[in-house]
């Protein structure tokens, strides 16, 4: 079930991605300053909600949050990068994906490895 769950995700990521730099680039898809307002809520937000689903807690580093391209009229995609270790102490590299509004910086979140 886990490797179907992990299957899931890498698709999830690869079609957002294709999806991100298929887009047309211009000035329409450069985030403006509320949605960078939002990074760092997204980024608090994401971290705590993660947290709660990691086996070791404490071993939640984050690395980087980015604000990538439009998703829709008032919507981002951001994506997270962070470091937890399993159960077995090794340190991974994970992702997070998901949208956040530009309105009130509300964040959904798509996809995430615990």
């Amino acid at each position: 079930m886990f490797k179907v769950i992990k299957i899931v995700f890498f698709l999830y990521v690869v079609l957002v991605t294709i999806h991100v730099f298929t887009k047309e680039s211009g000035p329409s898809n450069v985030p403006n300053t509320d949605v960078k307002n939002c990074q760092s809520t997204v980024r608090h937000k994401v971290s705590s909600i993660i947290k709660r689903g990691l086996k070791v807690r404490s071993s939640f580093k984050h690395i980087r949050t980015s604000i990538i391209a439009p998703d829709g009229p008032g919507s981002y995609l951001w994506v997270m990068n962070y470091q937890a270790q399993n159960v077995f102490g090794v340190p991974l590299t994970k992702r997070a994906t998901g949208t956040v509004s530009v309105a009130n910086c509300d964040i959904v979140i798509s996809a995430y490895e615990v």
